[in-house]
């Protein structure tokens, strides 16, 4: 037999002063009123001495009212998981009667729900709400509230439909949702498919979630977030007091004002999470923001998009006695596009300092890594960061929206690249496989005539074979070169690099570049092999004001003296630079056979002392070949002019 009943009051008010029919099915069209999707089918449930006395939850457990048969029973809701918030009266906009109260805010339902007996360790649904607007338009119907899920209510899933899923701030600046503990064995607790709204009347007013859980705060975490949109929150996600082991599974931070923030306590990790997939985007202030004066590290980056944020895309900053923990940090394979280019936005104030926006920016941190990565603005202050097969150019500079190339590393931070990329900084036939540099201030470079980075210190010798077009290293002389004027060459000892002695150039201030060209007129470049190259040389910043100096290495031939340029060398005061790359010429004109040749001059006009170690250029038929040979970093022994082809 089945009884129907329009709301879930009509149950609980249906059998004043008698007793509840057995055997039957109650069907109820809606909570507040039909067709509301609160409603449900229950069966009526004795009270036994097997049976739990539960008490009424206001979804799936009902106590009937004055009924005879209150203390003998109840009516239990048949369902299977997961528990829908709508049954709990979850309902925006509907009118409780008999007060005629519209429902603005869903808190107290859908806590109600979180306390049923039958929700612990269990899921709660937020289907999609819809609504007509004034125009009769369907919008997202958002529920309302700011919701608790701590650990003394049980492992609990937060599980919706996607976009038409909304949790959104109530107003009052607290944040939407307020996470707590985790067992450490369990990883059941999960937020998946829903929209976190931290916004009021279309202004942010809250953060998105706070891992705040009063039980044990520092431990408040271990939460699985799939496919979740934060958007126009304070702080997408908040962790003030660290925590460890989150995972963000293709989430999209969309417009807030920090996407993550993690702050730490002294004694607690802070920023240990996972990032897989997702986009990051149009974040005002900081996309990833990671600060801590405790324990940092394994935070992980994997397949991101971070696009126009206005401030910075990833800001990480360790403070007093901050020291990474087992793991350091990974960035890898994220898209970095558009980002701290705002005009809007030219500078950011966190923590009371303000920042001109950047890209990237790392202080006090240690073990970083970036692969797969675009790395063109970055800022390390006391940092170490290793980039692995990255593209960093400033051929973006030249871009239409004049995206910045900023790369500042002081003298407590290194910067170390390995199978680097510059495509675009000359032309597609311009290889560079590695570099690498610890330096002191800004390297913005030359858009038209880059081919390389500093490169690590060789130390291996090879002897001369038929690719060998020059090598010429200063053990003992300075070699058959003419230098026209302005300045004096000799041989110098040794300072600290793998020669015993080095020629020494002195440059005056005049502003006249160094010209320096081997008398022996045998060197012949063409367009149908691939050239290694590498210089290696000191600046000696003893002169007042010397500032980088830029040369390139390449022949000059022909009557008309006509200069084909392999590469360039930016010289930093008093640092050995290795500089390095591969090249393959795209168009004749070369004349005939001429001389290698090598031009410096002074940024700004200054004169100097450059000390030069060794130059060589060789020819291989193959780039593969050529790039076996430039990532041995090995010097070819004597020099030689060979024109033997393979």
């Amino acid at each position: 037999m089945s009884m129907y009943f329009n709301t879930i009051d009509d149950l609980k008010n249906s059998f004043p002063s008698a007793n509840v029919p057995s055997n039957t099915e109650f069907i109820v069209a809606g909570y507040f009123s039909s067709g509301d999707g609160g409603g449900g089918t229950f069966t009526w449930v004795p009270i036994t001495f097997t049976q739990l006395p539960l008490n009424d939850d206001g979804g799936i457990i009902i106590r009937p009212i004055n009924s005879l048969d209150y203390n003998n029973g109840y009516f239990k809701r048949q369902y299977s998981d997961p528990i829908n918030v709508r049954w709990f009266g979850a309902i925006m906009g509907a009118v409780v009667y008999p007060t005629l109260t519209v429902i603005t805010d869903v808190t107290q339902y859908v806590h109600s729900a979180r306390d049923s007996y039958f929700a612990r360790n269990g899921s709660l649904y937020f289907p999609a709400d819809w609504k007509m607007d004034d125009n009769g338009n369907p919008v997202v119907q958002p529920y309302v509230g700011a919701f608790e899920f701590y650990v003394t209510h049980g492992e609990i899933n937060l599980i919706g439909d996607g976009l038409g899923s909304v949790l959104q701030s109530d107003g009052t600046g607290t944040a939407v949702l307020r996470l707590g503990w985790r067992y450490m064995i369990q990883r059941t607790a999960r937020v998946y498919n829903l929209v976190v709204n931290g916004s009021s009347d279309g202004i942010a007013v809250a953060n998105g979630v706070e891992f705040s859980d009063p039980y044990i705060p520092k431990a408040s975490g271990k939460w699985v977030f799939e496919n979740v949109l934060f958007t126009q929150c304070l702080k997408g996600v908040y962790k003030s007091t660290g925590n460890i082991d989150n995972y963000f599974l293709n989430c999209m931070f969309y417009q807030c004002e920090f996407g993550y923030y993690a702050q730490s306590v002294p004694e607690m990790h802070c920023g240990c999470d996972k990032f897989i997939g997702g986009f990051i985007g149009e974040t005002t202030s900081v996309g990833i923001y990671v600060e801590s004066d405790g324990l940092y590290g394994q935070l992980i980056l994997d397949g991101l998009i971070m696009e126009a944020n206005y401030g910075f895309a990833i800001f990480m900053k360790m403070k007093n006695e901050a020291r990474m923990t087992f793991n350091g940090v990974e960035i890898r394979n994220v898209w970095m596009e558009g980002n701290s280019n705002n005009p809007n936005f030219p500078n950011v104030t966190l923590d009371g300092i303000t920042y001109p926006s950047q890209e990237l920016y790392f202080e006090g941190v240690r073990a970083v890594t970036i692969s797969q990565n675009l790395v063109k603005d970055i800022q390390l202050k006391a940092s170490s960061v290793n980039l692995y097969n990255c593209k960093s150019d400033n051929y973006h500079s030249r871009h239409p929206w004049n995206w910045p190339y900023r790369i500042e590393v002081d003298s407590d931070s290194s910067l170390v690249a390995y199978e680097l990329r510059y495509e675009g900084a000359v032309s597609e036939n311009i290889f560079v496989h590695s570099s690498t540099y610890d330096g002191t201030t800004d390297i913005r470079l030359n858009p038209r005539e880059l081919t390389s980075l500093w490169g690590a210190l060789r130390t291996v010798l090879q002897t001369g074979n038929k690719n060998i077009m020059v090598a010429q290293h200063y053990d003992t002389s300075i070699g058959n070169f003419l230098y026209p004027g302005g300045w004096t060459i000799g041989l110098s000892s040794s300072i600290g690099v793998l020669k015993t002695q080095c020629a020494q150039v002195n440059f005056s201030n005049t502003g006249t570049p160094i010209e320096i060209f081997d008398t022996d007129n045998d060197f012949y470049l063409d367009t149908s092999g691939y050239y290694v190259w590498s210089i290696h040389a000191y600046l000696c910043g003893a002169a007042e004001n010397t500032t980088d100096v830029y040369g390139y290495i390449g022949s000059k031939a022909g009557t008309a003296g006509f200069f084909t340029n392999l590469g360039q060398v930016i010289l930093k005061p008093n640092q050995w630079v290795c500089s390095y790359g591969v090249k393959k010429l795209t168009i004749n004109g070369l004349g005939d056979k001429g001389s290698i040749y090598l031009n410096f001059g002074s940024k700004n006009g200054m004169g100097g002392t450059i000390y030069f170690c060794d130059y060589q250029v060789l020819r291989f038929n193959r780039l593969a070949d050529a790039h076996a040979f430039l990532s041995s970093k090995a010097f070819a022994f004597g020099t030689t002019i060979c024109e033997e082809r393979e």
